[in-house]
């Protein structure tokens, strides 16, 4: 399977953010359905002075929790 283009997300409000990329799958070819559901990220915050990037490996299922 093809990487695909970077996807991303995110809420920004009054100067603060949070913002998901989806960078490629973590497992190319994977042939089970749970490897296929891993995904690679970059996680961005701005809060106040603070602010961080953070790689993270996420499944398909942790964006249900973003509803």
């Amino acid at each position: 399977m093809d990487e695909l283009d970077d996807f991303t997300i995110g809420l920004h409000s009054g100067g603060q953010s949070i913002s998901i990329t989806v960078i490629g799958l973590l497992v190319i070819d994977a042939t089970s359905n749970w490897d296929k559901n891993w995904l690679r990220t970059k996680i961005s915050v701005q809060a106040g002075a603070f602010s961080g990037i953070y790689d993270a490996d996420l499944t398909t299922f942790d964006f249900e929790n973003f509803k």
